[in-house]
């Protein structure tokens, strides 16, 4: 589980116990999920809902409050999920952490909880959730852009699923 570190309005503002070196901080509420690193200055790093506005003013209620990060130990696990949310989950995988969105990846989103915590991270940057039948390549997840998906209306396990959609460069 993630700690609170603080609440603002209806966000909670939390970190994850294994986590990369940067400093950051997530914010969650119903509307939302969003990212700032803390270092050398408060930036957002990603954001899933939040208006500029919030942004903006998350960004003054962070960097207004005074933390001091304690010396974590080191993680022993190549792949950990990290949280599960109303909007994707959390992935840290081989020391860089990611979020999925549902949107952008669907078939998690009806998922029973044990299925998405058991996943396997292969030889060759391969991610694998076995009782999903669901891999996807790290480097899919560390550039995006070069791996566009195209919807194909389901799989046998009665989720969404998408196929990557082949590019001609020109």
């Amino acid at each position: 589980m993630s700690p609170t570190v603080f609440r603002y309005k209806n966000q909670a503002f939390f970190f994850f116990s294994h986590e990369e070196k940067r400093m950051h901080i997530h914010a969650r509420s119903a509307d939302g999920e969003a990212k700032f690193w803390m270092e050398p200055r408060v930036v957002l790093c990603r954001n899933y809902g939040f208006s500029a506005k919030e942004v903006k003013k998350f960004q003054e209620v962070i960097g207004g409050i005074a933390m001091k990060s304690l010396r974590r130990g080191s993680n022993i696990s190549k792949v950990e999920i990290q949280g599960i949310s109303n909007h994707g989950i959390w992935i840290y995988v081989d020391g860089e952490e990611y979020f999925l969105s549902y949107s952008s990846y669907p078939w998690f989103l009806n998922a029973r909880v044990e299925q998405v915590y058991n996943v396997e991270f292969l030889f060759g940057g391969q991610l694998r959730w076995p009782d999903l039948d669901v891999d996807l390549e790290l480097d899919a997840l560390k550039h995006p852009e070069k791996y566009p998906w195209v919807y194909d209306g389901g799989s046998r396990h009665g989720a969404i699923s998408r196929v990557r959609e082949t590019q001609a460069k020109n």
